[in-house]
This record gives structure tokens, C-alpha cells and sequence, in this order.
């Protein structure tokens, strides 16, 4: 009688053990279909929309940073222009030296080649 218990008992026992060894090898496939199926394609389309979103934003920069540097070099030329027109008004009626004029207007562009060289040294 003690042997057909032992045997049932062992019969149980390995049943058991062959029942949590199926939950276990199941589980452990749900756990990577999870992990192929739907984790990994959610980290991948994230890692594409934060490319997707850099690529935006320097695009947009790049561009905000030529419409500045656009604005920028007109405000140096009519700049420019206003000292230019400025000066010319102040002299006529002195006597100042063709010398002197161009002197001068040679520095106005100066300035002007100074600001331009700022503007791009800024915005590029």
C-alpha cells in the first residue's frame, strides 16, 4: 500500500512539475512575442518622431536664421544709406575737398562692410 501511494503521490508531482513547466515556456513566449510585437516597434516609432522633430526644428531654425540674417544686412544697408544721404545734405554749401567726401564715404562703407560681417558672424 505504501508503494501505490508513493507512486500516485510521484504521478501528481510530475504532473505538476510538467503543468508549471507549460506556464513557464508560455509565458515566456507571450513575454517575447510582447517584446518583438509591441514594445519594440513603439521605442522604434518614438525614436523616429524625435528624429523627425529634430530634423523639424532645424529646418526651421535655419530658416528663422536666413530671414534674421536677411533683416539684419537691409538694416546695415539702409543704414548706410540714411549716413550717406546725411552727409551729403551737411556739405553741400561748405567747402569740403573731393578728398574729404570720399574719406568719408569710404568709412560709411566701412561701417557698413563691419555690420554686414557682424550680421553673418550672428546668424550663420
Amino acid at each position: 500500500m505504501e508503494r501505490g501511494f508513493k507512486y500516485k503521490n510521484m504521478k501528481k508531482i510530475k504532473i505538476v512539475l510538467m503543468m508549471s513547466m507549460v506556464i513557464a515556456v508560455l509565458l515566456a513566449s507571450i513575454s517575447v512575442f510582447y517584446y518583438y510585437v509591441i514594445y519594440l516597434p513603439q521605442i522604434q516609432n518614438n525614436k523616429q518622431s524625435v528624429e523627425s522633430q529634430k530634423q523639424q526644428a532645424e529646418k526651421l531654425e535655419k530658416e528663422n536664421n536666413e530671414i534674421l540674417l536677411d533683416s539684419c544686412l537691409e538694416v546695415a544697408e539702409i543704414k548706410a544709406e540714411n549716413q550717406k544721404e546725411s552727409y551729403m545734405e551737411n556739405i553741400v554749401g561748405t567747402k569740403t575737398s573731393v578728398e574729404t567726401i570720399q574719406w568719408s564715404l569710404d568709412e560709411i562703407n566701412e561701417r557698413l562692410y563691419k555690420e554686414k560681417e557682424e550680421c553673418f558672424k550672428k546668424y550663420k
